[in-house]
């Protein structure tokens, strides 16, 4: 379905759905899904990006910087 750029800045905002820019109320959901994720990938000190086409779906990037375990 997609974003449209002008939404991206905002949904990662706590209680935002990104529909509500697009006019349709139908789905359901309180908006925090994405707001969760940034958080928890912050805390791990990664980052979450997102880009995003109308008409044709959005991608979203999460970076970690993990060690490896050894024994």
């Amino acid at each position: 379905m997609g974003i449209a750029k002008e939404s991206l800045v905002y949904i990662f905002d706590p209680f935002t759905r990104f529909h509500e820019f697009e006019g349709d109320r139908e789905r359901a959901g309180i908006g925090l899904g994405l707001h969760v994720v940034k958080t928890m990938v912050e805390m791990m000190k990664g980052e979450v990006a997102a880009s995003s086409d109308v008409g044709v779906g959005s991608e979203f990037v999460v970076t970690i910087d993990l060690d490896i375990a050894t024994n």
